[in-house]
């Protein structure tokens, strides 16, 4: 299950990184911030479970 979690987070960032690098699509000031907006909050909720699994 963790494997497949991580490939649900890597497969669509694979696609946009295909689509702006080799099929040249525009890379907009509103696809830049949502990008980073969901990447941030991927970071921010594995940090705090990673805090939580600690003893």
């Amino acid at each position: 299950m963790v494997t497949l979690g991580i490939l649900q987070f890597l497969g669509p960032t694979l696609q946009f990184v295909i689509g702006w690098k080799f099929y040249h699509e525009p890379m907009t000031c509103g696809r830049l911030l949502s990008f980073s907006l969901i990447w941030l909050a991927i970071a921010l909720y594995a940090g705090n479970a990673l805090r939580k699994s600690k003893p």
